[in-house]
């Protein structure tokens, strides 16, 4: 995850730099240039997990009319690494930053108003002539807090200014109650080199005065670790090499992590390998430094063991549930056969690489003689077996679907940004933030890699029209398609128009208004009708032709696949990862969680492109967030879901019929009993209540006519006070696909 947030907190402060940018763009104040990661969290080797802090180097340039000039401190190191910086006053008259000489510092014909512009840039920023450390930190801290929020992506995060000197230290919180730490410290290139005087320098301990900058090699370090990843092969360990040494160390509390790895070698080796002797207190902290090693130690093999228990347990329900199918009576179709034997062989074939290593590590260690060595090679052998474990684990257990839902869903709202920008003074509908819905975003999805991302995009009526509801000719009841007329609406006295001119019925000029009427509806409408296929055609132009504005979208490849009723994204990423994104448009019913959908798995038929499809796709995935809510901690109610529809896969029940059983059990049973080890009892309560509804060929919609809706789930009136629909009126009018459904369910319950 380190990775992934250091892109975003430097991405985070790009977006503020800009905004600085923006402001000061015709000011005298110094120029910020864009963030340069630096420190262990940026080189690849952070030991900090959760508690890293995202240190960020922030280049200064002299502002309009100044320059700077550095001043060497008084001191006989050589080469010098302590400076001041002295600000001096620059001619603009003939450049290009002065448009005249009335910008120009030294010439300015006002004397009071030049001698008032400089007084002031010296108050802000400066002590005497010179650039002060605190001064500037503290001027950028007000900056920051002034203007947080301007930017969508600012907006995510509350942001508190901790007390630094030398530095910005911001702490972020995000909506999950993450915390990040991000360390800004600002720097004047030296030369034009890798070399830059900081506001802050771990490499120099003192700092005599306020308006002291210290040279920071930060920048050529992180350029280093980028030349030697050029350089190793692929693999590499030389950062887990220092992060190990690094993490040692740590625990011992003895020196900092940017002491050379020659001294550090010395200290774990021992100090009869540098050929000098302990004096009594280094002896007593070597000693309790290995005492802590010990215990460190004992901790992670207790751990390690716990683990191991915990994966024969694992490992004995997965091979139950899902390698095993004969014994649940669920034989695998060919191709799935052939990618769990190959998958179990990756598998074994990685724990015997991790083995190997295991054993070499031990080997290495017998051959030691030192204590501390042999110490630091036990501590990194029970990391080896801890991260051998917790692969595992992930491979076997941890989807990255939650992760990826999130990314996908980012994505498609900047999509939406972009098309709010464009359209905000067009009479097209306005798009809503999309609402991820479906298996996917409910938290239940078996299909792995090959998830499809579905979000719900609302539509409402743009600029001086609005949406009208006609219910289908059926005997349905409650209405479940509909056709969704567009009407013109008067905007004079609204605040949608600044005046009449905008207005579509009272426009001045009637062929004005007639071609703005016409080109509407030959581009979203059949008659006066909002067309599904039209408006899919529309959008899918749209994205095509807008993709790659924003930097997000300029990371993935993008193809549109074929699809009359949603937009079917096909992205790939720089590592050829594929992600398949299906958006379909919704208009909300009566302001509740219903939605007439482009398209709906709840409705078979789509009789013509105007027709608009009943969905409770959203109404869903609250209930799911509201049974999230209720549930013990560590209920098993999703993977009894995921486990059924695994089961049921290939035959004619559909993972919508498992989803309402589920969603009827789970409010007519305690929800305490959906823990791990009444798992195999519901899993026979599922099957049992399927096959009940089988034999009374009814099952209820789980929001149409049913008490049992949690309250605050919104439905239409129309659905309340409905008499409840039943999902097998099919095989109720049809016994031969009733007789069928019966005996597919007997194959599959007698084999469990």
């Amino acid at each position: 995850m380190l990775a992934y947030s250091s892109w975003k907190m430097k991405e985070l402060v790009g977006k503020h730099i800009q905004v600085y940018q923006e402001l000061s763009s015709a000011t005298y104040f110094p120029v910020i240039q864009a963030p340069i990661g630096v420190d262990s969290t940026y080189e690849g080797w952070s030991h900090h997990g959760d508690d890293a802090v995202y240190c960020l180097l922030v280049p200064l340039k002299p502002g309009r009319g100044h320059s700077f000039r550095l001043k060497e401190s008084i001191t006989e190191e050589r080469p010098k690494r302590t400076f001041q910086v002295r600000v001096q006053l620059k001619c603009t008259c003939a450049t290009e930053e002065a448009a005249d000489t009335t910008l120009c510092f030294l010439h300015h014909p006002d004397k009071r108003q030049r001698r008032h512009w400089r007084e002031h840039f010296l108050s802000v920023l400066c002590t005497g002539s010179y650039l002060d450390v605190h001064k500037t930190v503290a001027w950028f801290q007000e900056f920051v807090m002034s203007v947080w929020g301007v930017r969508p992506k600012m907006r995510r995060y509350h942001v508190k200014m901790l007390p630094s000197l030398r530095c910005c230290m911001l702490q972020l919180t995000d909506g999950l109650g993450r915390t990040f730490l991000i360390e800004l410290m600002f720097g004047l290139q030296q030369c034009d080199l890798d070399i830059y005087l900081c506001s802050r320098s771990r490499e120099v301990a003192t700092c005599p005065t306020s308006t002291t900058w210290l040279a920071s090699s930060a920048v050529a370090e992180v350029k280093f670790f980028q030349h030697i990843a050029r350089q190793v092969p692929q693999g590499s360990y030389h950062l887990k090499c220092l992060h190990i040494f690094t993490h040692i160390v740590a625990m011992a509390a003895m020196v900092a992590t940017d002491v050379p790895a020659s001294i550090l070698k010395s200290l774990i080796l021992g100090a009869e390998n540098v050929g000098c002797e302990l004096d009594g207190d280094t002896e007593v902290r070597m000693k309790q430094r290995e005492e802590m090693l010990s215990q460190e130690m004992a901790r992670l093999l207790k751990e390690a063991m716990a683990a191991m228990v915990a994966i024969d347990i694992l490992a004995s329900i997965l091979k139950s549930l899902i390698l095993g199918a004969e014994n649940v009576g669920y034989e695998l179709d060919g191709d799935t056969e052939v990618r769990m034997k190959q998958r179990e062989e990756m598998l074994s074939q990685e724990m015997a690489r991790l083995l190997k290593e295991v054993e070499e590590l031990e080997q290495m260690s017998q051959e030691q003689g030192n204590v501390a060595w042999r110490a630091m090679l036990l501590a990194a052998l029970q990391q080896w077996q801890f991260w051998a474990i917790a692969a595992v684990l992930f491979l076997l257990l941890v989807q990255e679907l939650p992760y990826k839902g999130w990314v996908v869903k980012e994505l498609v709202e900047e999509l939406i940004q972009v098309y709010q920008e464009l359209s905000s003074a067009t009479y097209f509908p306005v798009m809503q933030p999309a609402i991820g819905v479906g298996s996917t975003y409910e938290g239940w999805s078996h299909h792995g890699d090959d998830a499809v991302y579905c979000l719900l995009v609302p539509l409402k009526p743009g600029r001086g029209h609005s949406f009208r509801l006609k219910e289908s000719i059926t005997e349905e009841r409650p209405k479940r398609t509909f056709q969704v007329r567009v009407q013109l609406k008067c905007t004079c006295a609204t605040e949608e128009a600044a005046d009449t001119t905008l207005c579509f019925l009272h426009h001045p000029d009637k062929r004005q208004r007639r071609h703005w009427r016409e080109h509407f509806l030959s581009v979203l409408c059949t008659g006066s009708y909002l067309d599904v296929h039209k408006t899919v055609a529309w959008f899918q132009e749209f994205v095509m032709s807008v993709w790659g504005v924003r930097p997000k979208m300029r990371r993935y490849h993008v193809k549109m696949l074929p699809s009359l009723r949603c937009c079917m994204l096909q992205l790939t990423d720089g590592l050829g990862r594929t992600f398949l994104i299906e958006l379909m448009f919704g208009l909300q019913q009566c302001d509740s969680d219903i939605y007439l959908c482009s398209r709906s798995r709840e409705v078979a038929t789509c009789p013509t492109s105007t027709t608009w499809l009943a969905s409770s796709a959203v109404a869903e995935v609250k209930f799911f967030q509201h049974i999230a809510r209720q549930v013990p901690r560590g209920s098993y109610h999703l993977k009894c879901l995921r486990a059924c529809t695994q089961i049921l896969a290939g035959t004619g029940f559909s993972t919508s019929t498992m989803k309402v059983i589920v969603m009827h059990l789970l409010t007519t049973t305690p929800l305490s009993g959906w823990c791990r080890r009444d798992f195999m009892l519901r899993l026979k309560d599922i099957m049992q209540y399927l096959r009940c509804c089988l034999e009374k060929k009814h099952l209820h919609h789980f929001f149409i006519g049913n008490d049992n809706v949690p309250e605050e789930i919104s439905l239409p009136p129309a659905y309340e006070m409905a008499e409840p629909l039943n999902l097998f009126q099919g095989l109720a009018q049809d016994p031969a696909a009733h007789t069928k459904a019966l005996s597919e369910f007997e194959d599959i319950y007698d084999g469990l």
